[in-house]
C-alpha cells in the first residue's frame, strides 16, 4: 500500500493500531465522521472549482459579446465600402462610355 495514497479506502487501513472490531460502534461512528470529513473537503473544493468555471464561462461569453459587437460594426463598414467602390467603378464606367460615345 502507498502512503502517499490519500483516497478514503487507504486512509481508513493506514491507522493499524486500533484494534476495535468492525462491529464496534464507536469505531464505526469514527469510521463515518472521518468519511463526512472527507466528503465535506471534497465537496468544497469541487464547489470552488466549479465557481472558477463559472467565472471563466461569463468571461468567455463577455469576450463572445464583444466580438459580436465588433463583428457588426465591421460588417457595416464592409457593406459601407463595397458601396463606395461600386459607385466609383460605376461612375468611372459612365465617364468612360461618354467619353466613347462623344467621338
Amino acid at each position: 500500500m502507498n502512503i502517499e495514497d490519500k483516497t478514503y479506502e487507504n486512509e481508513t487501513r493506514l491507522n493499524t493500531n486500533d484494534d476495535r472490531g468492525d462491529l464496534d460502534l464507536t469505531k464505526q461512528i469514527d469510521n463515518k465522521d472521518e468519511r463526512i470529513k472527507l466528503l465535506t473537503t471534497k465537496l468544497t473544493n469541487m464547489v470552488e472549482k466549479n465557481r472558477a468555471l463559472y467565472a471563466h464561462v461569463r468571461n468567455l461569453e463577455d469576450i463572445n459579446e464583444a466580438h459580436k459587437k465588433l463583428n457588426g460594426v465591421l460588417q457595416r463598414q464592409l457593406e459601407e465600402e463595397k458601396g463606395k467602390l461600386k459607385r466609383l467603378i460605376d461612375d468611372r464606367l459612365n465617364s468612360a462610355r461618354t467619353v466613347g460615345s462623344n467621338e
